[in-house]
């Protein structure tokens, strides 16, 4: 039986911690911009592929159980660490899996590594929703609805589906593992980390899969057509609508590992 290992990869600008299981393919998890540990948030998706896959979950800098930063640097040097880190692992395939802000840096990465085989996105962000939002009706409805939630009300809703999705344990280290991160933050701090990365973003406005890459994206079903026409779609896109949630992967982590294990 395969098991996962966690380690500590050193850099100039932080100590990134990373869950890795070895394999000729290697699935990738990318997440967003919150604070939790990137193998926690999958791990009901990620107990659901086989064994013989390999797996690589990467905690950002300043997140989930990486150091925070040693130094201010550009969102170029952190997607260069990334990059090797995915290479070190010498997969013969790469299939990147990015949820919400994951799928910005999923893009430049995809577009350095030789090996890149597929994609699958989880409400990746896209540019359109950072610089120039829909002003339709629904947008606006759940935009409404998100920021009438209290911050307490948000939580609870978070940890009642947690506590539906995964098993006793891994709830209890996904919710142990967030509030030790949240501890080291600071809201001026997290403020100014979001302004460089809308800042950097733009460097990266040409960048596109290449065109005969399956791209696999995931979503609720409002954001449909802002996916078909988003910097993810390739000549092998398939859009599936799911949920109702921006964490809807949690609820369904079988629809996702099964295109996962498809495109491996």
């Amino acid at each position: 039986m395969k098991v996962m290992h966690d380690k500590l990869i050193k850099t100039d600008l932080g100590d990134y911690k990373i869950s890795v299981r070895a394999g000729k393919t290697i699935i990738v998890f990318l997440n967003g911009a919150s604070g939790f540990d990137t193998f926690d948030s999958f791990a009901p998706v990620i107990v659901k592929l086989p064994e013989d896959l390999g797996i690589l979950a990467i905690d950002y800098l300043n997140s989930g159980m990486s150091s925070l930063t040693k130094k201010s640097y550009r969102l170029e040097e952190d997607i260069t660490n990334l990059v090797e880190i995915i290479e070190k692992q010498d997969a013969q395939k790469v299939i990147i899996v990015a949820h919400s802000m994951g799928g910005i840096l999923a893009l430049p990465i995809a577009d350095r590594i030789n090996n890149f085989a597929g994609f699958i996105g989880l409400e990746p962000t896209t540019r359109e929703i950072m610089f120039n939002p829909s002003k339709e009706k629904t947008y606006i409805e759940q935009k409404n609805k998100f920021e009438s939630m209290t911050e307490e009300q948000f939580m609870i809703k978070m940890q009642n589906q947690t506590r539906k999705n995964f098993s006793k344990e891994q709830d209890k280290l996904l919710w142990q593992h967030y509030y030790q991160d949240d501890l080291r933050h600071s809201e001026v701090r997290d403020t100014q980390k979001q302004k460089e990365l809308m800042q950097s973003v733009v460097n990266y406005d040409d960048i596109r899969f290449r065109r005969a890459a399956p791209s696999v994206i995931f979503t609720q079903k409002y954001r449909k057509a802002e996916y078909g026409r988003s910097e993810y779609i390739t000549d092998r896109t398939k859009i599936v609508c799911l949920g109702d949630n921006h964490y809807f992967f949690w609820d369904f982590p079988e629809e996702i590992a099964k295109e996962i294990i498809r495109l491996s």
